[in-house]
């Protein structure tokens, strides 16, 4: 990242390098290695480890050695290029067991050291625990058409939250704030939308059919069976569906909802068939295994909090708080209860700081689990930063896409403008098209903005959202 010093234009590297703080999609953050930032090297690929496989369909990561430097090799489909640093295990004792730390980069159109060339921009997908070599071979291309192709796309397996002073004192008790605001917000937008399959004249109407859905669901769950597949469709799985559906409703609720419409009549096929319930095999197969799992999740959360000590009646009162926010706290059970591993290294704060560049944070109104609260309240911990808002529901920005929201993200990071305090944006996309919509918006827009347009639709439905806290 020094690199970017090195560039010709002051000014410009001057943004460049600051923009990199940009709390933007989910969040952007800088790596460190030994308290110095993490450089992408003008070094050329490995010819021997990019041969080897660039023609394979999936990478092994365990055949590419770690190196303190980073050595980028050819990775994935053209043109993503992986590397694995290698760092302390404990930076206490540098010189000990050593741990290997996978990168990925979806390069810029310019070389390092190109006077295009603007620098890299570091991935933190949340979660946390989410892996960011996956999200960057996800979303790394529409990224890139957003912001611009001078920057490297970089993404590595961190961690990430919002509200930071409340996840880090294991408490996790503020993140359902918005959670019921958002199922009425798509209540209201199946009573505008003949298509939504529980239409019903006003959203207080579609509340009340589907809560009489769940409650037959509670005293006559419905049994089902696909050839050797078979279960239960009851409330405590429909209930489950609704929370998960929240993080991505564009894409979620319609069938979502369409199932709902079967379970009324009697049909509990379609909704099981969405809760993606599979029969253990009771197989141990670590040869294809994901690069990101649930407990990992669990064990870098609960080893990142303060340690807590709730006897049972604390606890009561702890769900009591959440239930008080949420008819969802049920999901939420996220809770550091009794975990006593913690890391040599725990940071406890500051949460904020003077940043040479204003830092900007987006949030959408109707988040399920991060709510623009959360937003807003961290903002104030920064010198200047501005807290952009995105009228939409689901779990980060990105969840619905923006014409709006991908302007002022091309703006901060091209020119280092920000938006005025208090702006707020509206997403293009609907969960049920509304009745009295008769018009496409893409054909008026211009082609830079329907490019654009497109590079944000297609971002929000390739980024598959983190669950944390779900049972």
């Amino acid at each position: 990242m020094s690199k970017i010093n090195n560039l010709r234009d002051p000014g410009r590297a001057r943004i460049t390098r600051h923009c990199l703080l940009a709390a933007v999609l989910c969040a952007c953050v800088y790596v460190y290695s030994r308290g110095t930032p993490v450089t992408a090297p003008a070094a050329p690929l490995s010819e021997t480890y990019a041969v080897r496989f660039a023609a394979a369909d999936k990478f092994d990561w365990y055949k590419l050695p770690p190196s303190e430097t980073l050595e980028w090799v050819r990775c994935y489909e053209e043109p993503f290029q992986c590397a694995r640093l290698e760092v302390p295990l404990d930076y206490a004792k540098p010189h000990g067991q050593k741990a290997a730390v996978a990168l990925i980069k979806y390069p810029a159109k310019y070389p390092v050291g190109h006077e295009k060339w603007r620098g890299p921009i570091l991935f933190n997908p949340g979660g946390p625990g989410e892996s960011g070599v996956e999200t960057v071979h996800s979303i790394g291309m529409n990224v890139s058409k957003i912001i611009g192709d001078e920057y490297d796309m970089i993404g590595f397996d961190p961690r990430g939250v919002v509200d930071a002073e409340n996840y880090y004192s294991g408490a996790w008790d503020n993140n359902l704030m918005d959670t019921d605001k958002e199922l009425t917000t798509l209540f209201d937008s199946c009573a505008a939308s003949s298509s939504c399959p529980l239409h019903e004249k006003t959203g207080e109407l579609v509340s009340q059919r589907l809560d009489a859905i769940l409650e037959r669901l509670k005293t006559e769950p419905i049994a089902v069976r696909n050839g050797s597949t078979y279960g239960i469709v009851d409330y405590a799985l429909a209930h489950e569906r609704i929370f998960r559906a929240l993080y991505k409703p564009v894409t979620s609720l319609p069938p979502l909802f369409a199932a709902f419409a079967e379970v009324e009549s009697g049909n509990g096929q379609p909704l099981y068939a969405l809760a993606e319930l599979h029969p253990s095999s009771w197989r141990c197969d670590c040869t294809d295994a994901p690069e990101s799992v649930e407990e990992t999740t669990v064990a870098i959360a609960c080893g990142d909090a303060d340690v807590v000590n709730h006897d049972l009646h604390q606890l009561k009162k702890h769900y009591a708080n959440m239930a008080r926010l949420s008819s969802f706290a049920d999901m939420w059970t996220a809770h550091a209860h009794a975990w006593k591993v913690r890391p040599v290294e725990r940071y406890n704060g500051p949460f904020g700081g003077n940043t040479s560049f204003p830092v900007l944070f987006i949030g959408n109104t109707a988040d399920p689990v991060t709510p623009l609260w959360a937003a807003k309240k961290m903002a104030k911990g920064f010198k200047d930063a501005v807290v952009l808002t995105q009228n939409s529901p689901g779990h980060c920005s990105i969840a619905a896409a923006s014409l709006c929201t991908a302007k002022y993200i091309r703006a901060y990071f091209r020119d280092g403008t920000l938006p005025a305090q208090g702006t707020v944006c509206e997403d293009n996309e609907d969960v049920f098209p509304p009745d009295e919509k008769v018009t496409d918006e893409l054909p008026v827009m211009s082609t830079e903005d329907r490019e654009l347009f497109s590079a944000a639709r297609d971002l929000s439905a390739g980024f598959e959202v983190p669950h944390f806290g779900l049972v």
